[in-house]
């Protein structure tokens, strides 16, 4: 199930972003952010909840949502320019 939601979520940004090309358009960035906003709570609250995860798979889980937090914030400051 994590597994899954991982991949669509990928699969979902390199659609989005490779499709605009080097960078991204506004309506891009929106979009991702948007994306992120609804299921980021949801896919947070099922790693901390889920007994099947070591620590260690969930920290690195939340690392990629912060990973992920971090480039949208800077490709809404860069757009924002």
């Amino acid at each position: 199930m994590c597994l899954g939601i991982c991949v669509l979520f990928v699969m979902a940004l390199t659609v989005l972003f490779g499709m605009v090309g080097c960078a991204p358009s506004r309506a891009s960035i929106e979009s991702s952010r948007t994306f992120y906003d609804a299921v980021t709570p949801e896919y947070r609250a099922y790693v901390e909840g889920d007994e099947g995860l070591t620590d260690e798979q969930k920290a690195r889980r939340a690392r990629l949502l912060e990973a992920r937090q971090f480039e949208l914030k800077a490709l809404e400051e860069a757009d924002s320019e």
